[in-house]
Order: C-alpha cells, then structure tokens, then sequence
C-alpha cells in the first residue's frame, strides 16, 4: 500500500505500450531476427534491466542463467516464451523454494546453500548478501516454487521493435554471430 519510490536520477522512465503476450510473437521465427539491431537490443537489455541478474558474454551478474549460449536451447518463439512467460520453464538451478516453518512463517527464495542441518535461501536475487539459514528441523514443508524469480511484463514499457532487437541480441550471444 505504500507508493513506489521515485527512479533515481540516472535511471530512465519509460511509458506503457504493453502487456506483451505469446500470441504477439507467435509467428517468430530465428531467421526473422537475423540482420536487427544487436546494439539497439543490448540497449533494451540494460534499460529493462535484465543486466541485473543475465550475464551474457563478459557483461552482468550471475544471479540468473548464463545467456552467452543459450540459442543452442531457444530460438525464436521458443525465445520469447522464456522472455515473456518465465515461468513456463524454469532452469532447476534457479528455482525459487518456499519454505514453511513450524511456526507458521512462510520464506521464499533461492536456495544457495543445503546440508544435512540447514538450508540457506537468498529471498532477493539482486540483493545477494542478504541470506536467510533455517534450520531444517524448524521446516514443516519445503515447496518448489511454480513462479520464476524473473517477474513477468518485464518488457511492458519497449515497442514490439525494440523487443525483437533484445532477442536478437540474446540469440547473437550478445551481439556476435548467430
């Protein structure tokens, strides 16, 4: 109930142009990204902030997949549904945990660290220093989640155009060959 905070000086606000959906890029194909501009999607790739936790080539965080190889897994529409529906298919090693504790509490996050005693959750990816440890005798259920850390509308506020040099950015492996 508390209203956002205002963006930061250097930060840019864009508008709303869309809640972007599968049945807008259904139609893609790879071949179809070839010859975009890889500049204009690396542009894209920051502003939307996918920097913050992709690491493609020797640019970004770790917090999420690696992106430098990943059109040997996804290509076109196949691309975009990873982009856009994130939780459609999530990457095992970056599934988000949820863990009841017997008091009732409820945690959520990534699981970082597991033992035969305890497991360690990072509840906010861009905020890597800040673990939770629990026990594991104080958890009652411990639940894989269904929903992606990576939020979805993520692209809300880019034009379809600048969406399609994004993938073809990702697709060239951060601008180099396809």
């Amino acid at each position: 109930d508390q209203p956002l905070p205002p963006p930061a000086a250097d930060e840019i606000t864009r508008q709303f142009v869309k809640r972007w959906t599968m049945p807008d890029f259904q139609a893609l194909t790879a071949e179809q990204l070839i010859g975009r501009s890889a500049t204009n999607g690396e542009t894209v790739f920051n502003q939307a902030g996918c920097i913050k936790c992709h690491r493609i080539k020797d640019k970004g965080a770790k917090l999420g997949p690696e992106l430098s190889d990943v059109n040997k897994r996804f290509k076109g529409a196949k691309l975009v549904q990873q982009v856009l529906a994130p939780s459609s298919e999530i990457n095992k090693q970056y599934q988000t945990w949820i863990a009841v504790r017997d008091d009732g509490t409820v945690l959520s996050g990534l699981m970082t660290k597991q033992n035969e005693t305890s497991i360690t959750l990072l509840p906010n990816p861009l905020k890597p220093d800040q673990v939770v440890t629990i026990n594991k005798e104080q958890i009652d259920e411990l639940i894989p989640s269904k929903l992606s850390t990576m939020p979805d509308g993520l692209l809300m506020t880019f034009s379809k155009e600048e969406i399609l040099d994004l993938l073809a950015f990702i697709q060239q492996n951060g601008g180099g060959n396809q």
